[in-house]
């Protein structure tokens, strides 16, 4: 009984901390909206992914390289700012220059398969603060002598967590009513989400 409440509480706090407004959130919303439901869900498989490498590297101790070898961290982090301000910058072009202004109805599905979850993997995967964050969780909620079985349910959970809010995104954010609503002032929605990840680049390379 005392297991199954940790993974309550466990999938509970990951349900938060995926739901907080973030790089992932600003993507996958804007890819449901600019680009199609099957971009922005993609884009989920590929936040999942990152979720499943960091939640393992975490729970049988890999990341404990990372958190030893300062100079890979710097490298994770500034990698991470460059990648959200490069996305960013293209969002902001793309406002600037109205590029979808002929037909606002037309979603754009630029990109194959892997384009999206690579994109996706790519996010959550140079965010240095993903490992502060899923090492205090597992630190906090899952007890060092814990069984080895525990450790896969959490890292099951937090899959299945992340799985289920971003596609609940997804396909919220790619419901005709919403995406119409969004497309009449897609130019304003590049903007703000070129602004957006520019600002969050920033602050992940100034972070200390």
């Amino acid at each position: 009984m005392e297991y199954f409440a940790v993974l309550q509480v466990f999938a509970v706090v990951h349900f938060l901390a995926a739901a907080s407004p973030g790089p992932n959130l600003v993507l996958v919303s804007s890819h449901a909206i600019t680009h199609s439901r099957r971009a922005a869900l993609l884009m989920g498989v590929g936040i999942v992914l990152g979720t499943f490498v960091w939640s393992s590297s975490v729970a049988f101790g890999l990341v404990v390289l990372v958190q030893q070898s300062p100079g890979l961290y710097t490298f994770i982090q500034y990698a991470g700012a460059i990648y959200l301000i490069w996305l960013g910058v293209g969002m902001l072009r793309d406002g600037f220059n109205n590029r979808y202004a002929i037909n606002t109805k037309k979603v754009a599905e630029t990109g194959n398969a892997y384009s999206f979850i690579l994109k996706g993997f790519a996010v959550n995967m140079t965010n240095p603060k993903s490992i502060a964050y899923w090492t205090s969780l597992f630190t906090v909620l899952i007890p060092s002598h814990s069984p080895s079985w525990l450790f896969i349910t959490a890292i099951i959970i937090a899959v299945t967590v992340s799985l289920i809010w971003w596609s609940l995104v997804a396909m919220f954010f790619s419901v005709e009513r919403v995406r119409s609503g969004f497309l009449a002032v897609r130019r304003y929605v590049d903007l703000f989400t070129g602004v957006a990840l520019v600002l969050l680049g920033f602050r992940l390379a100034t972070a200390k």
